[in-house]
């Protein structure tokens, strides 16, 4: 391997990359991703951390791992839909939240703040 082969690998570790579809039916979900233009890599498994689990909305954006550099070793990191994140939110606080505009809002020493689109808490 040359010392320019190595550095690609490192420059295509981690790309940005798109939902275009998720399947949340198995032990992992598994999403359909647009990276570049010609890029639709398949089956992807998407990480996320224990005791959290969410089905990002499609378009949703994030990081794909390419472990060793490599696009037939993918992971997808993340899911976060620019136009349905919570904004100007405090610095130390939290909060959950879905596409739909229900939320569970830390508000650090003011409590917690919950706002249901149908009125059901």
């Amino acid at each position: 391997m040359s010392y320019y082969e190595h550095d690609d690998a490192i420059r295509t570790l981690l790309r940005r990359g798109r939902l275009l579809k998720i399947d949340d039916s198995g032990t992992q979900q598994k999403a359909d991703l647009g990276i570049l233009s010609s890029e639709r890599p398949k089956d992807i498994v998407r990480l996320q951390a224990h005791g959290f689990t969410s089905n990002p909305p499609n378009e949703a954006e994030g990081l794909t791992l390419a472990m060793g550099g490599r696009s037939d070793r993918l992971l997808f990191i993340g899911g976060e839909h620019k136009e349905h994140r919570p904004k100007d939110r405090p610095q130390g606080t939290a909060t959950l939240y879905d596409d739909k505009g229900n939320e569970i809002f830390m508000r650090g020493s003011n409590g917690i703040n919950m706002k249901a689109k149908k009125d059901h808490v």
